[in-house]
């Protein structure tokens, strides 16, 4: 997005990425913000008869609208005016302090329901990025949009924007009322606060821009480094890399902190600055009001104009923070809306709940493939074909591209050139995206490093299943197969037993086990093996692939593997090198 738009333009734009129900209760704080500068206004009013009655009744007395007042709450007594007065006062502060406790907790909790909206809006426009997408950019990146940008939007964009917005309505209202009271001295004090801000804001406009992109930065260098350190805490351990993590991230933290704290210092200091001058002013006018006046008739002067600079200092601090924690946030916020604006399509979302693919054939018709930030092509030309039930082995050298050539079968990566057919249908036709998750759906896929959930076992081999849902039956009978049974019954808890975080607390083998169960547990029509043995003994790996290969004429196997001893249950060995595929049928079948 181009960084040149304006606060207003990118305000407008988030504007439009809410719900109905948001920019309803919006409009509807917008009206509570208007009763809430009214009842200000009001106490603000109030404020001259109080003290009038305080200092002087006599004269109140004598005003028409009080003595009809006085006579119908049978009055005969300047003095008694007092008490009510006094009621009626209080009351009034007490429902204007009402209104804006209200007026404050919907500002903090509209701003939570959207910043809700926002986190998991961005959340599924990350998660249904194309796996392209995915593989091509960092997931820092994308951890700090959820976790960092989208709170920076909420709580140093949406409710100091909120505020401001309550904040201008009032101090409209309570300047008009300081106008009709003494308008040379409303007209100066209101010059006066619009004049220190207005010079704040413009002198400080390119060093807070500046600190907003440094923020954005360190914050994703921060969860970058968290990530590397504790994902291979192996390593570090091993290495006795720890001071050279723990610099780096004190480094690093130092500077954020350091500039997160400029930007409060630059949000806050106005108001500390200006409050000595305007009770100085407020002194001088006092002082004079007095001179001339006297007390008793300066008094009421003097209260208002001070309840109204009092009230007055803190709105014109909080538009103040409006504009600056907003410019301060602006590339948080240009980030978030570069997400929000990032399309899905129905059919990106769509996941299919109906029957599985059958009479399932792959061809590969002239496929090749290539990262655009890479020159080299690691699948070039490639065809072949894969009828159902055969049992096929893709072997090659460690780089030759045989995990690709499994991405752009199951439609995960798109080919640069050449088509992917399944039943005669291209599955990388943006009409056909309803039967690629179909035949998604189809396959199950066990890679060879095993992600596990830190959840049970039961959990895990029902993946992404609602714990309700689990069909327990099926679980067990997966675990038979995948030769986990013994591990099953050796923990106390059984199927429920916790696996920790990434199965920390399991072996290379029994993590491709509960992998082997999870893939069978989806009772699809093609099982794809790539290199999901590796971590098995060899009596261990014999039995599972017996189980998978017999009395299964109708399911699809394709292993990709390095164990020759693996080849003699294929029929078919695609031998991938250099790109290319020299497909030959195996004699030892």
């Amino acid at each position: 997005m181009n960084d040149n738009l304006t606060i207003k333009e990118l305000l407008i734009k988030l504007f439009s990425h809410l719900n109905k129900r948001r920019k309803l209760e919006l409009f509807l704080h917008l009206i509570l913000m208007i009763i809430n500068s009214l009842a200000e206004v009001v106490s603000l009013a109030l404020i001259i008869p109080f003290l009038s009655v305080l200092t002087n009744p006599e004269n109140l007395f004598k005003i028409k609208i009080v003595k009809s007042f006085s006579e119908l709450l049978q009055i005969s007594s300047p003095y008694e005016l007092r008490l009510p007065l006094t009621i009626l006062f209080g009351s009034i502060v007490i429902f204007s302090g009402l209104i804006r406790l209200l007026n404050l907790w919907l500002t903090f909790k509209i701003g939570g329901l959207v910043g809700n909206d926002l986190t998991t809006k961005a959340f599924k426009k990350i998660l249904f990025k194309p796996y392209l997408d995915h593989v091509t950019s960092h997931t820092s990146a994308s951890i700090s949009t959820m976790t960092q940008e989208v709170s920076t939007v909420v709580y140093r964009v949406i409710i100091p924007q909120l505020q401001l917005i309550s904040s201008a309505i009032i101090s409209i209202c309570l300047i008009t009322t300081l106008i009709i009271i003494n308008w040379e001295i409303a007209f100066f004090a209101g010059f006066l606060l619009t004049f220190f801000y207005f010079i704040t804001i413009k002198l400080s406009k390119n060093y807070v821009r500046t600190l907003s992109k440094q923020e954005v930065f360190l914050n994703k260098s921060l969860i970058k480094l968290i990530q590397e350190s504790l994902g291979s805490i192996r390593e570090v351990i091993l290495n006795n890399s720890h001071l050279y993590f723990y610099r780096n991230f004190q480094g690093i933290s130092f500077q954020l902190e350091s500039v997160r704290a400029r930007s409060s210092f630059l949000s806050t200091y106005p108001r500390i600055a200006l409050e000595p001058i305007g009770i100085t002013i407020l002194a001088i006018i006092a002082f004079f009001s007095v001179s001339q006046d006297g007390i008793d008739n300066a008094l009421p002067l003097i209260g208002s104009l001070a309840l109204g600079i009092q009230k007055l200092l803190p709105l014109t601090q909080k538009i103040y923070e409006g504009f600056i924690r907003t410019r301060a946030a602006k590339a948080s916020l240009i980030t978030v809306i570069d997400l929000m604006e990032k399309s899905i399509s129905d059919e990106d979302c769509f996941v299919s709940h109906s029957n599985l693919l059958e009479n399932n054939s792959i061809i590969f018709k002239n496929v090749s493939f290539n990262y655009q930030n890479i020159n080299r092509t690691i699948i070039n030309s490639v065809n072949f074909t894969i009828n159902q039930g055969e049992k096929i082995a893709i072997i090659g050298t460690t780089g030759s591209g045989k995990s690709t050539l499994v991405d752009l079968l199951i439609g995960l990566l798109p080919p640069s050139n050449g088509k992917v057919l399944i039943n005669g249908k291209d599955i990388n036709k943006i009409s056909n995206k309803r039967f690629l998750a179909r035949w998604r759906a189809s396959i199950a896929h066990l890679p060879q490093n095993i992600y596990l959930a830190d959840s049970s076992i039961k959990e895990n081999i029902a993946f992404g299943v609602p714990p309700n849902e689990i069909d327990i039956n099926r679980v067990n009978e997966v675990i038979n197969r995948s030769q986990l049974r013994d591990f099953v019954d050796s923990c106390n808890n059984g199927i429920n037993s916790l696996v920790g975080e990434n199965g920390v607390a399991l072996s290379g083998g029994q993590r491709q086990r509960i992998g082997i169960a999870r893939a069978l547990y989806k009772k699809t029509n093609i099982l794809l093996l790539d290199e999901a043995t590796s971590a098995l003994d060899i009596k261990t790996e014999e039995l599972i692939m017996q189980n998978l290969c017999s009395n299964n004429t109708n399911m699809t196997l394709i292993i990709i593997t390095h164990r020759t001893q693996n080849l003699k249950y294929c029929e078919r060995i695609l031998n991938l090198n250099k790109g290319e595929i020299n497909d030959y049928a195996n004699k030892t079948y």
